[in-house]
């Protein structure tokens, strides 16, 4: 073949690719000049390592991406160049040139890609310019419908015009090739859309055990009367089960609630006490999944999010479906928001391509729930007795995903509230589709599931803490920090939580008739209890206690619950990092301070030299029936604070300086001594703060923007200090 035969063939083809990459270009082009997307990533990396990024794990993440996006968006010129050539053929007499009918698939592909994607995804950075357009309309029919239909009647036609051409007609030479290669590009353009149907596999015959977990569900959403439609799946599941009215978590953040779920202790007896620890700092010792394992059950976790949680095979797991752990998920999950791949993004060549951004929570603009269960549709199997711990993220903040609409911010509490209502009823559905994929699957034919969140979520409300403020316009700065989870122990609804326990099929015997047990349990009650049920005999002593007996009506155990002491804690909360605060360049560049990255896994940690100091900056409590006694870190100066307050007496807190007096206060003092036997050391590392310092005012203002913001301390103890 001659080089201008060659070439004549290959006319056009530069030109579109080159034109593909410049969408590309253009695509993260709008990143650049958006002021909210505009992250300093020099000053990020280099936070993370100050060495050569390159070098790293997250290095060959990040060239990976960068691969993925340029040989996608090649594709799409070289899709476009074929068409052309199949047009060319197709109306050899129509007047119009290859570099004609490339420039026409181009501008109609662009311009679908633009559409669909606003469609789809209206929080992309190109989308919200386009959604209204693409989603208007008449008679149900969208522009995006109109366009879509357009393309696809034209590249039919074209490719059986041609192929008519080919077979029916009178062939040129050389059109066989052109028509394949046509034919070929609109039938794997489709297929790249479509998710394959996972196999159905036959149910196991010994019980399953799962753990549906629901990130920052509140336990007053379900069946409530000022809600009652909020949550109709939840509400449907919990009257069917046995219900714990009175549940909490020892420390309100994802990782350390599911490490004392999967271990039965608190987080200060594993050292899990805050996100991202290095394994090394954490002492789980035998897990629940472990212990399941030995028991003949095949384990398997899920979550679609793992910024915060990087829980994988080494904690006792056989099998994980999460997105891809590492430093690369929170950076890629911001800047892969290009209209091309977030089409693919969730779909199975999107899987491949961008793993960080498939069915990740983290990547919240092109985050579609039903993606993820799809995926544990594809990868769940239950033809083996099965222990399943699931976790749904999709209520935590920043409350928002693919095609989530605008909250009515004037029409609600407050921000946080206005975002946090619609997270809630999305996830529920979400819920009620896993549930159906599990029935589908064979998986609740006979079942123990534990319906349970990780942590509550204090969205501002009056309700939020019982000695609050009024309202946010009282104090809007001080207010914030009682919003979110793990921000304040005064705040009941960031650490109490969702319990309940339910059966399938023959499980259900083994269960009393639904209904609501009132005593306080613990997150970390369910391994204990997993494991007095199933005879697993972990191996280590546990700090939460099985609930059988509370299952069984036994009185006596009853009255030993009612008079039990439990614990909860803040944790790191780093600036920007609140609902209803902007996630600023300059925050992450001021939090990445605090960790470090592995350059073999890629993976972010908490600086071991930052570990001390995040244990003296938090908030302790210990608490009994309505009584509390907290230690609260100081504004200005280093330890703690303490008070003492009780509900029941609509009392306000109570500052205490020493160890309260049994005689007079037997409640506090059996909490102080609680208090200090459980975090001695983190409290005696700390101090105590002095009861007064040298400027009150500045100590004032100060304390307001802790945690405890908007608590007075009674009148006649320390009137001067505001916490």
């Amino acid at each position: 073949m001659s080089t201008a035969s060659r070439s004549s063939r290959l006319e056009g083809l530069p030109a579109a690719l080159t034109i593909a990459v410049g969408l590309l270009v253009a695509s993260f082009g709008q990143w650049l000049f958006d002021g909210g997307g505009a992250l300093p990533l020099g000053s990020m990396l280099q936070g993370l390592n100050p060495g050569t990024i390159w070098s790293t794990r997250l290095g060959y993440d990040l060239a990976q991406f960068a691969l993925s996006q340029l040989l996608l968006h090649l594709a799409f010129g070289f899709c476009a160049w074929l068409l052309a050539c199949t047009a060319r053929r197709a109306w050899p007499r129509y007047p119009a040139s290859r570099a004609t009918w490339l420039v026409l698939w181009l501008l109609l592909g662009t311009f679908w890609v633009l559409l669909a994607n606003a469609a789809h995804y209206p929080r992309s950075r190109l989308g919200d310019h386009l959604y209204v357009f693409a989603r208007s309309g008449w008679a149900g029919w969208t522009v995006l419908d109109t366009v879509t239909t357009l393309v696809a009647v034209l590249a039919l036609a074209t490719v059986a015009t041609a192929g008519y051409r080919q077979f029916g007609g009178r062939p040129s030479r050389g059109s066989a090739g052109w028509v394949a290669a046509g034919s070929l590009t609109f039938v794997a353009t489709g297929i790249a859309f479509v998710t394959p149907p996972a196999a159905r596999l036959d149910v196991a015959t010994r019980p399953h055990v799962i753990l549906l977990g629901i990130d920052s569900m509140r336990c007053d959403l379900s069946q409530s009367a000022t809600r009652p439609a909020l949550t109709p799946n939840l509400d449907r599941f919990l009257a069917a089960s046995t219900r714990f009215d009175d549940a909490m978590t020892p420390l309100a953040r994802t990782f350390p609630s599911w490490m004392s779920i999967l271990t039965g202790k608190h987080p200060h007896t594993t050292g899990a006490v805050v996100n991202l620890l290095h394994a090394d700092q954490m002492q789980l010792g035998d897990t629940l999944p472990a212990a399941m394992r030995r028991a003949g059950y095949r384990t398997v976790f899920g979550i679609d999010e793992v910024r915060f949680a990087n829980v994988d095979e080494s904690y006792g797991f056989d099998q994980t479906i999460t997105p891809r752990m590492g430093a690369g998920d929170f950076l890629l999950g911001m800047l892969n928001d290009a209209p091309l791949s977030n089409l693919v993004a969730n779909t199975w060549l999107g899987q491949w391509l961008f793993p960080f951004s498939h069915a990740n929570r983290a990547a919240s603009t092109l985050y579609d729930p039903d993606t993820y269960v799809e995926r544990l549709d594809r990868e769940l199997e239950f033809d083996h007795p099965t222990f399943l711990a699931l976790h749904l993220t999709l209520a935590h903040w920043p409350y928002t995903w693919a095609d989530a609409s605008n909250a009515d911010v004037s029409r609600s509490e407050n921000w946080t509230a206005a975002h946090y209502w619609p997270a809630v009823q999305r996830v529920d559905r979400q819920f009620a589709d896993v549930l159906a994929m599990l029935e589908s699957k064979g998986a609740l034919r006979n079942a123990i599931v534990v319906l349970l969140s990780d942590h509550g979520e204090a969205i501002g409300l009056p309700g939020d803490s019982p000695w609050a403020m009024t309202g946010p316009e009282a104090d809007p700065y001080a207010w914030k920090y009682m919003t979110g989870h793990g921000t304040s122990v005064l705040s009941p609804h960031q650490y109490r939580v969702l319990l309940a326990l339910r059966g399938f099929g023959p499980a259900k015997d083994l269960l009393p008739a639904p209904g609501a047990i009132a005593a306080p349990t613990s997150l970390e009650d369910v391994a204990p209890t997993l494991d007095a049920w199933l005879n697993l005999r972990m191996r280590d002593p546990f700090d939460g206690r099985s609930l059988l007996p509370l299952l069984h009506a036994d009185e006596s155990a009853t009255a030993d619950f009612t008079g039990r002491i439990r614990f909860t804690e803040t944790e790191f909360n780093p600036r920007g990092f609140l609902p209803g605060q902007r996630q600023t360049g300059s925050a992450f560049v001021d939090a990445l301070r605090f960790y470090e990255l592995d350059a073999d896994s890629g993976r972010v940690y908490i600086r071991r030299s930052e570990r001390p100091r995040l244990l003296r900056e938090r908030q302790y409590a210990a608490t009994r029936g309505t009584e509390m006694v907290a230690a609260i870190p100081g504004a200005l100066t280093p330890g703690f604070r303490f008070i003492h307050l009780d509900t029941a007496r609509g009392s306000l807190p109570r500052r205490l300086d020493g160890p309260p007096d049994p005689q007079s206060a037997p409640g506090a003092a059996a909490l102080w001594t609680a208090l200090h036997r459980r975090f001695g050391e983190a409290l005696d590392a700390g101090g105590t703060v002095a009861q007064r310092t040298d400027n009150p005012q500045a100590e004032d203002r100060a304390g307001r923007a802790q945690a405890t913001a908007g608590l007075k301390i009674a009148d006649g103890v320390t009137p001067r200090v505001t916490f």
